[in-house]
């Protein structure tokens, strides 16, 4: 195919994901961005939302190997060198019940992106499974402080000093109750 061919093909391509997606169509999702890394190997888009789409229906183990297949293949170093896909493979990997893997992963993100709430709730999650509840307290604290309308923080922050043993540590304050 031609440059000229294979461009109209990726953008007839990326028009029928881009409907799969506001249907919540996941499997046609997969199967389009498996078309797109056909034509474009190295489409660091379509990797993206492959791996998002596997995990909206609960396909860990493939996500997983999607990831890991990307980064022994290098095509998309640039890209993964800078964190991209960290967050899905320590959610895989959580998901899993693989928490400290997940873990691992989680710092491998470090400096600002493994500050991110989502990194940050991510991670209160797995050492909360882990059975460290005054980490993951801690956690929700902070993101509490930050978000002080979350609802499910507050739960969770509940559940992390009930789990361990330190009902009488919930801060009344931090969760916005009086």
């Amino acid at each position: 195919m031609s440059a000229a061919q294979d461009s109209g093909k990726l953008e007839q391509l990326f028009a029928s994901l881009e409907k799969a997606l506001e249907n919540e169509d996941f499997a046609e999702a997969v199967t389009l961005c498996n078309q797109i890394l056909e034509v474009k190997a190295d489409d660091i888009d379509a990797l993206k939302c492959k791996v998002y789409c596997l995990l909206q229906q609960s396909n860990w183990n493939i996500a997983l190997d999607v990831i890991e297949g990307a980064k022994k293949s290098r095509r998309f170093d640039v890209h993964l060198s800078g964190g991209d896909l960290l967050f899905e493979r320590a959610y895989a990997l959580y998901r899993l019940n693989r928490f400290p893997e997940s873990l691992g992963t989680l710092k491998e993100a470090g400096g600002a992106m493994g500050q991110s709430d989502r990194f940050l709730k991510l991670e209160a999650q797995v050492r909360y499974r882990m059975g460290e509840y005054e980490t993951a307290r801690q956690i929700y604290e902070r993101l509490i402080k930050e978000n002080p309308e979350d609802e499910m923080l507050k739960v969770n922050l509940q559940a992390a000093c009930v789990s361990g043993g330190e009902a009488d540590r919930v801060d009344l304050k931090a969760t916005g109750d009086s």
